[in-house]
This record gives C-alpha cells, structure tokens and sequence, in this order.
C-alpha cells in the first residue's frame, strides 16, 4: 500500500488491536495551563498485535525517528486550542512490516465524531474500550533521518516522518469521509455511497453544484457505477469540495471550499472518497507531489469547521488565495496576546511553522507594509506559490524569521514571480536564509516525483513537463533593502531557476548568495542567474551606486556576476561562472574569484585591489580591454596591489597607479614590477596614469620590458615652503630641511600627514600656522590687556583727604575677561585676568593737586586660542612700580598721571596640532621680565547738569623679554624657542564725557564714556626665531599691539567714604583687523 493512503487494513487494526502492556517511550503533552491532552505510546515490533502480519520485515523505529513523529504531535498540540480536557487522549504509534501508514479511531457513540475527535472536542464521557483514543500504523517505507526543518519539506531522500505522522493523525482528527462501496462484487466497479451516519467532515461536503452531501445519498464520479440519478451526489467534474463558514472566511471567493476528489491526478480511483484536501501541492492532498511540510490556513480553516478551537492567526498573518488581486498588505505578524485576540506589534512570534504571509494564488501583485516579526522554529516570514506573482516589500517594513532554520522570504513554487525588496529581510537564527528560493523535497519521497524550474521526475524517469515550470521560478529579483541571513542572503536551491538577481542603490547584504542550481537548455547553454551590481531603476548604470559585501558568492555553474556602474566593494572568495566589468563601473576589494572552464573575467571598468598589499586573485582567464582600467595603490613599503591570474591575462587599456598614506623619500621608486600576475600574458597597457594628488609630491609611471611599470615618487622644490606664504614659508622651509635629511619616525609621519593632505595645499597652510609659535604671541599680547587694566585701575585711584605727608593704603581686587581678534599674525584668543594691587600714596607737601605714592600688583591671566591655533596658556606674574597724579579740581582744569612699573611672569603654554590626522599635544614653559612706562593727561571742562567734557592724550612704553624655552612632546612638531623681546611705544589722543552725581550721604556715582585714537611710535612685534625637531631655525612675527586704532571706552564707577567700585568696557578696532574686546571691573579699599 502506498505512504499517505488508507485502505482495508484500518478495520484489522482494531481487530486484532488489544491493550499494550507496555511501551518503548511515551510521553505526554500538556495544553498551555500545564494539564495533559495527548499520551503518546511508541511501541516496538515486538509489542505490535500486527507484527505477525509480516514477521520477514518486522522493525522498530530508531530514536530520531521518534522525534520526528512527536514534532508532528507537537505541532498538533500547539495548533488545537480550547479548553483543558478532563483527561488526555491515548494515542499509539506502532510499527509494521507492511508498506502501509495509517491513522484510525474507532467511532464514538456520537457517529458524528471519532472517538480522539470525541475525546479532544470534550465530548467524550470514558476511556476508549481497548485504551486508545487513535492508533497510527507506520510502514516499513524508506524514511529520512533528516528531521524535518521549516514549511517546505526537507529531506533530501526518503520521506520525513514529520509530515507523515502530522497528515495521518488529520484523519484521526476527523478528516475522513462516511463513504461505502455498495458493489456486491469486489471486482466489479465502484458503486459508492454515503452511510448513513454522517461526520462532521461528510456533513461539510458539497458536489459539483454546490449540493450537500445527503445520508445514504449515491455518488456519481466518472469512474462509478452509479447511474444517473437526480438526487444524486455529482462529483463527475471533480469540483467537489468542503465548505463552511470558517474556509469562506479564508477563501474570500477564491474557489466555493477546499477541493477533494474522487480520483488521483492520472485517473484511477481514490479509495478514500473525497477524505483528503487537494489544494495544489498540499501536505492533506492525495496528490503525487506535495512541498509543505504543515497545513495551509484553509485546511486548518476546516478542521474549525468541523468544530475545533485554533487560533490560525498565531500560524498565519494573512493568506491569499485570490488570484490576479493587487493587494496593499497592511496586516502584520508577531506575538499573539494572551487573549489571542490581537498581535502585540513589539514583539515576535515564538510560534513554530508559522507563515506571516502565504500567498497561494497567481498573477497577484502585493504590497507589504505591515511588518512579519517572527523567532519561532522553522517559520517563514513570506511563502510565495501560485505563478506570476509580484511581492514589494515597502521601505521601513521588517520581515523578520530569525528562528532556527527560518526564511524571511520564500519563492516555493511555480514559475515568473518577481520580488522588490525595499524593506528589511532577515533570517539570523541557526541555519537562517534571508531571500530563499525553492521548491522543496518531496514530503512523500522524491522516488515518487519531484518538480522544479525545467525539471520534473516520476518515479526516477524525467516526465513531461508542466505548464507552471516551463519557465524561471524568478523573472527578477531587486534588492533595494537590507538582506541579512546568519547562513545565506540570498539562497537558490538546485530546483529553482532565477534569472536575474539587481543589487541595487541603498542595498545591503549580511550572509552569503549561494546557488546549487545546474542546467542546461535546449541548446546545450546553461541557465545562469544575472547577478548585477549597480543597476538603476531604468535598467540602466547607476553612476551613484556604492555597495559594501565581505560575503561569499557560490555559484561556479550558474551565476555570472556584472558590474554595470557605480562603485562595488567586494571580499572573500567567490565562485562563478564569469564576471564582467562594464564601462564605468568599479570593482574594489580583495578578494578571489574562480572562474567556470568556459568563463571569462572582462574588464571594461575598473579593477581596484583595496590596498597596497591587496591581491584580486583569478582563477581562471582575464581580459581588460581598451575601456578598462586596472588602478593599483602603492605603500611606502614598495608593496602594491595586483592581479593574480592563473589563466591567461589579455591586456590593453590603462594602469592607473595611486599612493598610499605613508613616508616616501625622495628617491622612492618601485623599478619594473609586473602589475597583473598571470600563466600565460599577453598586450600591454595602453596608458599610463598617475593618480595621486598631493600638495608636496609627484609620481611618474614609466613602461618597462613586457608589461612591466616602474613608479618613481619625487618631492617638489620648496615642497612645505611654498603653502607657507610670506608670514609661514620660514615654517614650511624648516620642514623642507626637515624632509630632505633622515626624519624621525614622528616627523615622517607629520610629513606624510601634509603630503597626503588637499592637493590645493590648504591643508599645508593651516598646519603650517599651527606649527609656527603664534601661540606664544598670544600670551604676550596678553600681557598689554593686564597692563593696560592695572594703570587705569591706579590712575582712577579716588582721591582722598589726607594731610600732606601721610601716607594712605589700598588694596584693590580687580578681574576681567577679554576677547581678541585673529590677525594675519597673531593667533585670536579669548582669556581672563584676575589678581590684586596694593599700595600707598600721599599728598605732596610743596605741591599741592599732586598724589604719589608706590604700588605693586599680584596676578593670574589665562587664555585659549581659535580652532586655527588650537591651545590654552596660563601665566603668574608680580609687578611693582611708582604713580604720580595731578588734578586741579575732580570737574574741572587739568589733570595728569604718570607710572612706572617692573614685572616679572612665570607661564605656560598648552598647544596641540592636528594636521589630516597628524595629533600631537606640546607644552612649553617660560619666564618674562618687563619694565613699563607711561604719562598721561588733559583738560577738563564743565558742562550743565553736573557734566563735564576732557581732552586726553598719553604716551605708553614697554619693553617684554622672554627667556629660550624648549617644548615637550612629539618629536616632529615641538619648539625650540629662541630668547625673544618686544618693544612697544604708541600715543593716544581723544576725548572724554564724564557724569558726576552730586554727593548723597558721603557718597557718589559717576559714569564715563571716551574715544581715543591710537598711534604706535614704534612697532610692537614680536620676532620671534625657532625651530622645529632640529631643523634649520625660521623666524616669525606676531603683532602684539596695534600700529593704529580707534577705541571706545565706557565706565561706571561708586566711591563711598574708604571704597570705590568700577567697571569698565572698552573695544579697539585695529586698522585691518577686528576688534579687540574688554571688559575689567575693580574695587579698592583705603586705610
């Protein structure tokens, strides 16, 4: 007796069937609140009552085939919902020497159901009689020890236990039609009926015309002996079917119910009357060829019918079973919530053998936007079958199967489907595959049929081919989307046919692309998918195509590999039929390609080897025509990327030669090297070019014997000079000394920095700038903020009474913070001075408006500088000097200072240079001594409203010396400093508005608001002469001070009877340059 099919010998089971004494293995499953449903006895040869049937061929199951008869338990255990039972259903699995598989149950007192149905529908009151509910009788057939593994059938010979035991306890379920034969003769035609009695699956069945099935009823089928009768149950055109609410709701007008019939696919009769579910392919058919692995949604849409609780949306998000439908899919797939009522959108079904979308019918166009999440074992994210159908992942959606032997998407039959993928695939569990395209195994053997693209047996001899593989089971395959697959990407099975694969822009792949499929047409050509990189939408080059893959590539017999445009970066080892580069498309990367006998590898773009020490290895034939181009990278070291060709290398075209990062001498050359390795060599390159662009050096590529090439590299006159311009050419000239002799190997690598920098040499100039020691300009300019600070604070010093000759004390706090500009030699910065002076002063005896007195000054400035100078610096200093002070009246008449002070500076500066990746932190330490002088006075006249207007003018001198200093840090970018000094004198003329309040209670406020015109008498630059790392010293020029510039100040001040407080803001516009911003306040105290 054939597998899958149920005869005679169901009576004799229970005949002969007696109570087992005991089993090799039972166990039992539980419902989800832990209480039993299903026992289940495995017994051995030894203990089955029909072993005497066949004792020559009696045997026993071994334990993996034990296993794969529970996965198809468990699967009906999780499937059949409902209420706990009050006690389990005994179900026993037996062996016999007989090529039989069955599945029985003895009636229940309600005819209506079968005694495991009764017991699982709750409707049973006892244990059965003989102590099992159902019994499956499994054959000596050639089974698989592969167990099964996802929705499509899996083992590659024999068949799989799982989908056996899972089909035949269907009929245990109830699947079974209440059909006799009323033929008197057993040789003499059928003459079948309906018993009297009817199941619930008879009571479902509808004939031709959409009739029900009648008690007694007699059926007409084309092979029957049955006449014509009125009432009679028609099913001559085999459009029978199984109807009810639940199958019309899945259905949706796709066909009246699920078929069944009366005959097999060649004609003869099928003894088990209408007792199986014929959608095409199906595991519940009775067809020759069947590639699922578990129920579609229709026949578990049935088995609802027939009274059973499932929740089919914990297995399937949707299913289509329409045809030529165009259908926006915005129902998704994952966790079921406790009620199962709804999906809990966050989080993926743990669910095995689920389906987010099965997609059943043909010539369907289907838009995917809701996601399919999915952990479970063996699930599918997307089951494609039917024909000519187009599914579109839609951009943001994840299809997600990341459950041990799980498929994002699978195309499992027929033939010119098409997929966009837009969104996000991904099969990351054990043994996932992201794009899966195959026709599967067999469930019932593949001694019995096999299908595929092309391709068709029965019984081991190729058989005609059908309408629905006479083609590709893929027309086209784009990828716009993220595919990520732990074993494989992409997977083509050695059934199915894809005839063109589009990587295309935003794609990524995560996995593999394999391919097992090997044919040949009608001409003897092979069938070879089109896997192109770098195609537009048009079908055109996309110029703008950049693509990343470090996967492998298997398909030596049936893949060729194009590159059409863009540029594609490809590693690891790839197998193909042939590759082809066209014109204007890059193929970078390191990695190995073995070639079919017949392919070629044919380069009219570019080849690109990754790095200096990459290789493009070929193993098989190279030809580069006079589009092509080879371009090869070269590394300090003398190393270069190549060809490596086991074959013949046919060359033409053009060697296109760049540089890699690093330190080249001026004498660097790599002298007659062959840039593609091969077998057997032919032609020359046509071109040479160089491909380098750098500010500092040049490369020259020169023909060798044969096909050789040798690269020289040169460094160009003034090299660093030149960027450096009229201010940093001193900077630049340092560094071209520096170049010429033996660099260290922290100087080499600030010279490959800049050499390797934009080739306009922009890069050259701003490091240039950082190197120079503007900084260090920058610290002194801020000696003048401090200085200018302290003799306004000392000037203002309020004037109090005190009798000539006796001396006063102060002490006066001050801080400020201050904002300079950049220049074209000084570096911008931004700082803050704090401290504090003291003093005394006194009236002078024999002249009276004079104050003199002495004073000194403690102090903290700091200071960081703009992004083109990066650093900070700190300083100390100590000041001490002499004041003297005339004022006829406070509002009116003359008035004048003067001021001489000596100062010393202990201070530090932090810098850092970071030129196109070259970082080095630097610190510099230095002491300072000056001497400053200044005079100043003017007249004052009063105005109205206790106003007054003054005429001012001044003249400031100083002279700063700082001692050598010597920078640590890295060796190529330190200084060495020079002792240096800067001089400055410069006048200052203008005029001031004064506001006095008259005095309240011994005190008064004021405010002030000047300008002044700024003139330098002597240029106060600091020239400043250094040296970097031991090479040639340079000089530099920083102006500290400006040569000329207008200044707005305003104060406000309060002085009491023993305080004054102050606060003052002043800006300095430099001619050329931009302005200079303080702002100082002060208090002092007398006592």
């Amino acid at each position: 007796m054939a597998p899958f099919r149920r005869g005679a010998l169901a009576g004799a089971v229970f005949m002969c069937f007696i109570a087992p004494v005991g089993a090799v293995e039972s166990v039992v499953l539980e419902d989800p609140r832990g209480v039993a449903r299903m026992r289940i006895d495995f017994l051995s040869a030894a203990e089955s009552p029909l072993t005497p049937a066949a004792p020559d061929t009696a045997w026993d199951f071994s334990t993996s085939q034990r296993r794969q008869m529970l996965d198809a338990m468990r699967y009906w255990n999780r499937t059949l919902g409902g209420p706990s039972l009050p006690f389990a259903a005994n179900i026993t699995i037996l062996p016999v020497g007989l090529p039989v598989l069955l599945a029985t149950s003895d009636p229940a007192p309600d005819a209506r159901y079968s005694t495991l149905q009764a017991v699982l529908l709750g409707r049973a009151a006892g244990i059965a009689s003989n102590g099992n509910h159902a019994t499956i009788v499994v054959g000596n057939e050639p089974f698989s020890d592969v167990p099964q593994a996802g929705v499509l059938p899996s083992a590659p010979s024999g068949m799989g236990l799982m989908p056996v035991l899972l089909h035949e306890l269907a009929h245990g379920l109830g699947v079974n039609a209440t059909v006799v034969n009323l033929a008197e003769d057993p040789t003499a035609p059928t003459a079948p009926a309906f018993a009297g009695a009817f199941n619930a699956w008879t009571s479902h069945l509808r004939d031709d015309h959409g009739r029900p099935a009648q008690p007694g009823q007699a059926i007409l089928c084309g092979t029957c002996a049955n006449t014509d009768q009125a009432n009679a149950f028609d099913v001559r055109a085999e459009r029978g079917h199984f109807s009810g609410a639940q199958v019309s709701q899945v259905l949706d007008g796709a066909m009246p119910g699920v078929p069944v019939r009366m005959h097999y696919e060649d004609g003869r009769l099928d003894a088990n009357y209408m007792s199986h579910m014929e959608l095409k392919n199906s595991l519940m058919s009775h067809q020759e060829y069947r590639n699922y692995s578990v129920m579609m949604e229709a026949e578990l849409a049935a088995l609802q019918d027939m009274g059973y609780t499932i929740d089919r949306r914990a297995l399937f998000g949707r299913s289509l079973y329409r045809s030529g439908d165009q259908l926006v899919n915005d129902a998704g797939f994952s966790q079921r919530n406790r009620e199962g009522a709804g999906y809990l959108a966050a989080h993926p079904s743990t669910v095995p053998l689920a389906m987010g979308l099965h997609v059943y019918g043909s010539r369907n166009t289907i838009h995917q936007r809701a996601d399919l999440l999915s952990v479970g074992e063996g699930a599918a994210g997307v089951r494609v079958d039917g024909r000519s159908n187009t599914l579109v992942i839609a951009p943001g959606t994840r299809v997600m199967a990341d459950g041990a032997h799980g498929r994002g998407v699978l195309f499992a039959y027929g033939r010119d489907h098409v997929l966009q993928q837009r969104g996000h695939v991904q099969a990351m569990g054990e043994q996932g595959l992201a794009l899966s395209f195959d026709f599967g195994q067999n469930a019932r053997g593949n001694a019995y049929e096999t299908r595929g693209s092309y391709q068709r047996t029965f019984n081991g001899a190729v058989a005609p081919l059908l309408d629905e593989l006479d083609g590709p089971l893929m027309r086209q395959v784009e990828v716009h989307g993220s595919v990520a697959g732990r074993v494989a990407a992409i997977d083509i099975a050695d059934n199915a046919y894809v005839a063109r694969i589009d990587i295309m822009r935003g794609a990524a792949l995560q996995g593999d692309i394999r391919s097992r499929f090997v044919q040949r047409d009608g001409t003897g050509a092979p069938r070879l998918t089109a896997l192109n990189l770098g195609v537009g939408a048009d079908g055109r080059a996309d110029t703008g195509f950049a693509f990343g893959y470090d996967g492998n590539i298997s398909g030596v017999d049936s893949i060729s590999l194009r590159l059409a445009g863009g540029e594609s970066v490809l590693s690891g080892n790839h197998a193909l039929h042939d590759v082809t580069i066209d014109q204007g498309a890059t193929l970078a990367g390191n990695g190995r390609y073995r070639l079919h006998g017949a392919g070629l590898f044919r380069n009219d773009g570019v080849v690109l080897p990754q790095t200096a020490q990459g290789r493009v290895v070929i193993d098989g034939h190279y030809r580069q025509g006079s589009d092509g181009t080879l371009r090869s990278t070269i590394d300090a070291g003398g190393d270069y990327g190549r060809l490596v060709v086991s074959g013949r290398a046919t060359l033409d075209g053009t060697l296109v030669v760049d540089a890699q990062r690093g330190w080249y001498p001026n004498d660097f050359v790599i002298a007659g090297q062959h840039w593609v390795s091969a077998g057997q060599a032919s032609g020359r390159f046509a071109q040479l070019r160089s491909a380098l662009a750098s500010p500092t050096l040049a490369m020259t590529l020169a023909p060798a014997d044969g096909s050789a090439v040798t690269v020289r590299m040169t460094r160009c006159g003034n090299a660093y000079a030149r960027h450096g311009g009229n201010r940093y050419a001193g900077v630049g000239a340092s560094l071209d000394a520096m170049a010429a002799a033996s660099p260290s190997s922290d100087q080499q690598a600030l010279l490959a920095a800049l050499d390797f920098s934009a080739a306009d040499g922009s890069g050259v100039s701003a490091a240039l700038r950082q190197l120079s020691p503007l900084a260090y300009g920058a610290m002194a300019a801020g000696i003048l903020h401090r200085t200018r600070q302290l003799d306004d604070l000392v000037a203002n010093l309020a004037p109090h009474a005190t009798q000539p000759g006796r001396w006063r004390a102060f002490a006066a706090p001050f801080g400020g913070v201050y904002r300079q500009s950049a220049g074209t030699e000084l570096a911008a910065s931004q700082g803050s001075i704090s401290g504090v002076a003291f003093g005394m002063d006194t009236a002078a005896r024999q002249a009276p408006g004079w104050r003199w007195g002495w004073h000194g000054a403690l102090a903290n400035r700091s200071a960081s500088f703009d992004a083109h100078t990066p650093g900070r610096g700190h300083a100390s200093s100590l000041e001490a000097g002499l004041h003297a002070r005339f004022a006829q009246h406070p509002k009116a008449g003359a008035f004048a200072t003067m001021q001489a002070r000596l100062g010393v500076e202990e201070g530090r500066v932090q810098r850092q240079v970071d030129a196109n990746g070259y970082r080095a932190g630097l610190r510099g330490d230095w002491r300072a001594a000056w001497v400053a002088a200044g005079i100043g006075g003017g007249w004052r006249w009063p105005l109205a409203h206790n106003t007054s207007v003054a005429a001012v003018a001044g003249l400031d001198g100083q002279r700063l010396q700082r001692a050598a200093a010597q920078e640590s840090g890295a060796e190529g970018a330190r200084l060495r400093l020079a002792s240096s000094s800067v001089n400055t004198l410069q006048a200052r003329t203008g005029v001031q508005w004064r506001l006095h309040q008259a005095p309240q209670q011994g005190a008064h406020w004021g405010a002030d608001l000047g300008v002044q015109w700024i003139q330098a008498w002597h240029p106060a630059q600091q020239v400043q002469s250094a040296s970097l790392g031991g090479a040639p010293a340079f000089t530099t020029r920083a102006a500290i001070a400006p040569r000329r510039g207008l200044e707005w100040q305003a104060g406000v001040g309060w002085q009491g009877s023993q305080a004054t407080l102050a606060a003052a803001l002043s800006v300095l516009n430099r001619a050329g340059q931009g302005p200079t911003t303080a702002l100082s306040a002060t208090a002092s105290w007398r006592f």
